[in-house]
């Protein structure tokens, strides 16, 4: 056991200061120096990052445009390309179109050459003229007047030519005539009428002349007077 009577007061400094009293302790300078220079350096880092961050967009961005640029271009020049191909085809088509024109033409002006025309005041269908007078005569007096334009009454040859007639005549005078009861109904040539043409009515008791009408030939008075159709070959 320790003699406490033993124990100095001048013993207590002898040992040092005691924990409550210690001082408090400071990091190197070395240290100090180092810490910042590294949270400069994170610093710098940082902002070089967000710089080259900024350079990256900013270039993606550049990119992108260029990228819409020769999009655009390659467009203009596909369209352009493809207005060359039109223009070629229209060119072509123009062409041909100017070839047929001429061929046509051609063809018109040797069907002119060779067909005829008809005068004032009648009327052409296919080969032939026709003259529908609008004066009333008797039929041998419509007979003179045909012959006088150098035509003759009309003579109906066909199916095709009825039809043309037929949508025209009303009540006119028509080449066709017989003597008497006795004989056939002829045209002015001296062909005999077929009734397969079209049908001959009878009207008046001895009429011995054609009056035509809607399609059908009515056996009249030459002595009554009636327009008439004259016909001739185009000239």
């Amino acid at each position: 056991m320790y003699n406490i009577s033993s124990f100095h007061p001048g013993s207590v400094s002898a040992l040092g200061p005691t924990d409550g009293n210690k001082e408090p302790s400071h990091p190197p300078l070395p240290w100090r120096l180092i810490a910042v220079v590294l949270g400069v350096l994170c610093l710098g880092l940082l902002v070089a990052l967000s710089v080259l961050i900024s350079l990256f967009l900013q270039a993606s961005n550049e990119m992108a445009e260029q990228n819409k640029t020769l999009l655009k271009q390659q467009e203009i020049r596909n369209n352009h390309t493809q207005l060359q191909e039109s223009l070629k085809n229209c060119m072509q088509r123009k062409k041909d179109l100017q070839d047929q024109y001429n061929t046509l033409a051609d063809a018109l002006k040797k069907k002119e050459e060779t067909c005829g025309h008809c005068a004032k005041s009648w009327i052409q269908h296919g080969e032939r003229c026709y003259h529908f007078s609008k004066k009333m005569r008797t039929w041998p007096d419509s007979k003179k007047y045909c012959s006088s334009q150098g035509s003759s009454l009309l003579k109906i040859g066909d199916k095709e030519e009825l039809g043309f007639i037929t949508g025209l005549a009303c009540m006119h005078w028509i080449g066709l005539s017989h003597k008497n009861i006795s004989y056939s109904w002829t045209w002015e040539d001296g062909a005999v009428h077929s009734t397969h043409l079209f049908p001959l009515r009878p009207v008046q008791d001895g009429g011995t002349c054609a009056l035509f009408h809607t399609g059908n030939a009515l056996a009249y008075n030459c002595a009554e007077d009636f327009r008439c159709i004259c016909e001739k070959p185009a000239a």
